[in-house]
């Protein structure tokens, strides 16, 4: 099963994988879903920190985890693509604390839901359109939309804001 997010543009598996992987398996993890074409599809990656971040709900709505109840309860923690500011650490996300984080040594094992990008419905609202009166895609309006998200652990809190198109 997937789960597609139309606000960023991104296919979720809607589970992932049973147990922590670690990081040499966790990429071997995603190879055997771009092998059997999961979904019909063999461009599944792991996320980006931002990509997990737009996961994360300010609340604990599936089971206690900050994750939205659409999704597999069972991954608590997700490995995220890329480094930490660490030597050996990467970023991952911890949906039980609701937080990302770039403590996560390369020994460590989270597990991992893949992402790919999904087209946009290039669909226009009629409602929204340019200065010049053309019709506003959806490519556009998701280039100029904003997600915030906010973090807090061990007294240090943060507010996150990203793109919503995930850069």
């Amino acid at each position: 099963k997937v789960i597609i997010d139309h606000a960023t543009g991104l296919m979720w598996q809607q589970s992932g994988s049973a147990d922590g992987l670690h990081e040499k398996v966790a990429a071997a993890y995603i190879e055997e879903l771009n092998r059997e074409g999961f979904a019909g599809f063999s461009d599944w990656r792991l996320p980006t920190i931002e990509e997990l971040g737009s996961l994360m709900e300010p609340i604990g709505k599936n089971r206690g985890l900050f994750i939205d109840p659409l999704f597999d309860a069972r991954q608590e923690t997700l490995r995220s693509a890329d480094a930490g500011s660490g030597v050996k650490t990467r970023w991952w996300a911890d949906f039980f604390e609701g937080v990302v984080d770039d403590a996560i040594r390369a020994e460590w094992e989270p597990q991992v839901r893949a992402v790919r990008t999904f087209p946009l419905n290039a669909d226009v609202s009629a409602s929204q359109t340019t200065a010049k009166g053309k019709p506003v895609s959806a490519g556009e309006r998701l280039r100029d939309s904003k997600i915030a998200f906010a973090s807090g652990w061990r007294s240090n809190s943060e507010i996150h804001v990203m793109n919503a198109d995930g850069s």
